[in-house]
């Protein structure tokens, strides 16, 4: 069953996250929780049908480090794929879209210094699963 039948209709856009991370699950987490866009589904990279809707899309290298957003037929990743997805959330994380007119370069360096430490951030909770 593709993520389509998972998630309920083909033209669901689709958050695909590093599931063995306490910092990126805390986060997408919270998202869930904040989520106005009833076709926002959340699944792990990690899990055999995300991947397969990546390679469709061309993405054949799956980085443990990048989130990505998949928006129909787009793939958007690093900070692009943050703002397309906050400006999906409720009142007042929608806000932080706003951020999005920072210079890509900038946006995608703080992205990947984050990225890059988020092992070392602690959260509590537990890891997430797939909606």
């Amino acid at each position: 069953m593709g993520l389509e039948k998972r998630s309920g209709k083909a033209d669901t856009n689709l958050v695909l996250y590093d599931s063995t991370c306490s910092f990126c699950t805390s986060i997408i987490g919270r998202l869930r929780k904040t989520n106005k866009d009833p076709g926002l589904k959340f699944f792990p990279v990690q899990d055999s049908l995300s991947r397969q809707h990546l390679r469709l899309r061309k993405i054949s290298f799956v980085k443990l480090n990048t989130i990505y957003f998949i928006e129909g037929k787009t793939v958007h990743t690093k900070s692009v794929a943050i703002f397309k997805i906050l400006k999906k959330q409720q009142f007042p994380y929608n806000c932080f879209w706003l951020l999005s007119f920072f210079p890509g370069k900038i946006s995608d360096f703080i992205y990947d210094l984050i990225a890059q430490n988020r092992h070392k951030f602690r959260f509590s909770g537990t890891k997430s699963t797939a909606n």
